[in-house]
């Protein structure tokens, strides 16, 4: 069953899943205005053990004045998991604002491997369009259509969402409040959103090569997140003078644990550069555009976007890093959060 509903809310955001784009091989040269391509999808896998603890939703602050609508349709969606899917909708559209609505399409769906929680990302990228801030460089749907001031595909979802069906101890309470033995719903379509509004890269590592960038047929060129990757010595990894594209030299440090996010709002946020998730051995849709999970753990404040969620785990916040980051790639100052029951929900049509 396919579910539409409209959401009038004071500010917008959404996530679903798409097929992981091409990835990068080559150095780019300028593009023209107006490209689009289909987004890569990011994955958030079950933890292997029990962590009971808790980061609550941010406290209600003052409603914006600036509202936005999020439509978001659902693909065999069970009814108690909707209720969990808004309110995660509700708390991301809480923190960003945007004049342009946004579409998110949730699939209740089978998903391997087995312990996939949650697939998700942007639908399409935009590059070089009116409004972007950098040029040639992939910003997520959501994000484009918001610096651009309109929808460049309004025929498209913004943001894609997969999560999987296959689990029979979710959670879909929306308080919090989960049994210790269960994954909560509401943190896993948090986290699935947080990619698809532009938590997500363009990396690549195969065969003991790294490259970076996505292509629609011509030049390959980076997202806004991966403009931002840094080794501990604050060496970017899409400078090719120091790391070319593709090469050995790029899988090495893409997979040396000592990846960095060198955005100044995400370095004040925590600190210091946030450290990214980066193993020895590649993890396709997790590696590189996640938090560290050493070093964020479940129940610290930046654990939402860690590549592991716990059974027991409950992450209601994105987080200051999170926050830092989103202002880095273009969101702009996360506002403090409105009242969430001045959204008024408005059904449309329901196949």
């Amino acid at each position: 069953m396919i579910q539409r509903l409209t959401l009038v809310c004071l500010v917008v955001l959404a996530v679903l899943p798409v097929p992981i784009g091409t990835r990068a091989q080559g150095q780019a040269a300028p593009g023209p205005a107006g490209m689009a391509m289909r987004g890569p999808r990011m994955v958030l896998f079950a933890g292997d053990r029990a962590t009971p603890t808790r980061v609550p939703a941010p406290p209600p602050g003052r409603v914006r004045i600036q509202s936005a609508t999020v439509t978001v349709t659902y693909i065999g969606f069970p009814n108690d998991a909707k209720a969990a899917f808004q309110r995660a909708v509700d708390l991301w559209a809480a923190l960003i604002s945007s004049p342009v609505p946004i579409s998110v399409e949730a699939t209740w769906e089978p998903l391997q491997p087995a312990g996939v929680l949650g697939a998700a990302g942007p639908a399409e990228l935009q590059l070089n369009f009116q409004g972007a801030p950098i040029a040639n460089t992939w910003y997520p749907a959501a994000l484009a259509n918001k610096l651009a001031g309109t929808d460049l595909s309004p025929d498209t979802p913004d943001i894609v969402a997969s999560f999987n069906s296959n689990f029979g101890n979710w959670y879909f309470g929306t308080d919090g409040n989960p049994p210790p033995d269960r994954f909560d719903l509401v943190s896993v379509v948090l986290h699935e959103l947080t990619h698809g509004l532009g938590f997500f890269d363009t990396m690549q590592v195969s065969g003991g090569v790294g490259s970076w960038g996505e292509s629609s047929g011509g030049p390959r060129y980076p997202a806004v997140f991966d403009r931002f990757g840094v080794n501990g010595a604050g060496q970017q990894l899409i400078n090719t003078a120091v790391f070319a594209n593709p090469s050995a030299a790029l899988a090495a440090q893409l997979t040396s644990g000592n990846l960095f996010f060198s955005g100044a709002n995400a370095v004040a946020a925590g600190g210091g550069p946030p450290r990214l998730y980066a193993p020895a051995t590649w993890a396709p849709g997790s590696s590189f555009a996640h938090l560290n999970e050493a070093t964020y753990p479940a129940g610290t404040a930046n654990s939402l976007m860690t590549p592991f969620l716990n059974i027991g785990e409950v992450i209601h916040d994105p987080g200051p890093i999170t926050k830092g980051i989103f202002a880095d790639i273009g969101w702009g100052t996360l506002g403090p959060p409105p009242v969430l029951d001045k959204h008024v929900h408005v059904p449309v049509a329901t196949r």
